[in-house]
């Protein structure tokens, strides 16, 4: 259905409302089809919290016209960019749509006592909407459908047989500019903000939301030092802005570092980090964004994975290491081991320095 974060349940869909089918005929079709189509690639690639399309049957088998199903409709269609648009459409190629919304065991549990009414008629579409909590996306094939709110009656069978009846409103999208709605934006903006609080609460979960940004695991076992600081706050929300597709780096004040610190060894050494591959790479790139004036080097790949590592972490671990140096040359007064000791501290930096690409 979704992935939990902690105790909150975090939704990644929105529901196809299959009651905005069929068009009137072929041109209607071909005409409104497009505004669909920039629906699910807006969803796809500017929001990618949400990552599925949920509906009661294939898409590929819902009517579009004239009893014409949309695979049959496809072949009919003489545009032949518009045909391959559809093409990759039904074959999950520009955001992915399941179905059925929920199977019969859990839609009972989830739906529960609850019946939801549009236009005097029941419709469980419109009343998954309300309980995940998500958005309806339509066809704009009637203007009814060309309004980001739509009210349903929602009639709740409590105990004692009673029944209460109350009028609610869902989100419904159907043109690509209704993202820029007040309404839409807000519930866009809330839902990021729920998701990077439960990540800051329950961040050990993690795995179940990150798929597109990599923190490397010497970062991580550092976390617990500053698990409930602002620093750690404002890096689970770059973190998350960049995830979910809200912000990309560039939306950031990054930086490179300067040709006197790549030219300098002892400052360029502090930018050799060590990766899960076990391999140690120069990071120069780097984020400012962090109020208290730390910065956080990143290294971005072509398949879009970030590297994180926040230096104050490094430079933290680079003092104990120093100070534990001290204490074995403070303990060492022959000359002899002195001299090994030295030998041997001097193969470890040039060894990091090879190994460090």
């Amino acid at each position: 259905m979704g992935y939990s974060v902690g105790e909150t349940f975090m939704v990644e869909f929105v529901i196809l409302n299959s009651s905005s089918l069929p068009f009137k005929d072929k041109y209607e079709f071909e005409k409104n089809i497009i505004e669909f189509l920039k629906v699910t690639n807006y969803l796809s690639q500017k929001l990618k919290n949400y990552i599925k399309i949920k509906t009661f049957i294939e898409i590929k088998d819902m009517i579009i016209y004239s009893n014409k199903t949309l695979k049959e409709t496809i072949y009919s269609i003489k545009d032949e960019v518009l045909r391959r648009k559809l093409f990759s459409l039904i074959s999950n190629k520009v955001i992915k749509i399941e179905n059925p919304i929920l199977n019969k065991t859990n839609e009972n549990k989830t739906y529960g006592l609850k019946e939801y009414k549009y236009e005097d008629k029941e419709n469980k579409e419109f009343g998954y909407v309300d309980i995940f909590g998500t958005v309806l996306v339509s066809f704009l094939s009637n203007e009814k459908w060309n309004k980001i709110e739509i009210e349903l009656l929602k009639i709740s069978f409590l105990e004692n047989e009673e029944i209460k009846e109350e009028k609610i409103k869902i989100l419904n999208i159907s043109l690509e500019k209704h993202f820029e709605e007040i309404r839409i934006k807000e519930f866009l903006e809330d839902r990021k903000i729920e998701i990077i609080n439960e990540l800051i609460k329950n961040y050990e979960n993690k795995k179940d939301f990150l798929k597109k940004v990599h923190i490397n695991k010497v970062v991580e076992e550092t976390f617990t030092k500053i698990k409930n600081t602002r620093m750690f706050e404002e890096f689970v929300t770059i973190v998350c802005n960049l995830e979910i597709g809200a912000k990309e780096i560039k939306d950031y004040e990054v930086s490179d570092e300067s040709d006197s610190v790549k030219g300098k060894f002892k400052l360029k050494e502090k930018r050799c980090f060590k990766f899960d591959d076990g391999s140690y790479r120069y990071i120069f790139r780097h984020m400012k964004n962090f109020s208290n004036g730390y910065r956080m080097y990143f290294e971005e790949k072509k398949i879009k994975l970030l590297y994180v590592i926040l230096e104050n972490i490094y430079l933290l671990k680079n003092i104990k290491i120093k100070n534990e140096r001290r204490k074995i040359k403070m303990a060492v007064k022959n000359k002899v081991m002195k001299k090994i000791l030295h030998k041997l501290m001097k193969f470890w930096k040039n060894w990091k320095v090879r190994n460090c690409r």
